[in-house]
């Protein structure tokens, strides 16, 4: 080894050191990248169930005679979504079973007064 190239081991703790930092750095915009996407699909999800959810209202909440065929038919479409979208942690569990459930009280009512 010639000795203009044999370096210290300060200079090598230093290089690792620089290594190592730009290492985290990189990991850190990948993960922010990552956030901003999840956070952008997870945002869609949330505004697809409110359209559903507001959908089914409309049609519970409808002066005009009431299709209950086609409100049964939203509703479980409507569940899919919230379903879906609670098993992969979109939303909580408790928060798609509340939703659910009033939508339900509605519509069964709305079967009674038919009846």
């Amino acid at each position: 080894m010639k000795l203009a190239e044999a370096k210290t081991k300060e200079e090598l703790k230093l290089e690792r050191k620089k290594r190592v930092k730009l290492f985290y750095k990189q990991r850190k915009r990948n993960r922010i990248k990552q956030n901003e996407e999840q956070r952008s699909a997870n945002s869609q999800v949330k505004s697809t169930i409110r359209t559903a959810n507001k959908k089914v209202i409309k049609l519970t909440d409808a002066k005009a005679e009431k299709d209950i065929p086609l409100i049964t038919k939203c509703y479980i479409g409507f569940v899919k979504l919230i379903d879906t979208a609670s098993r992969k942690g979109i939303i909580h569990k408790k928060t798609a079973a509340r939703k659910k459930s009033r939508l339900a009280k509605k519509i069964n009512k709305l079967q009674r007064e038919q009846s």
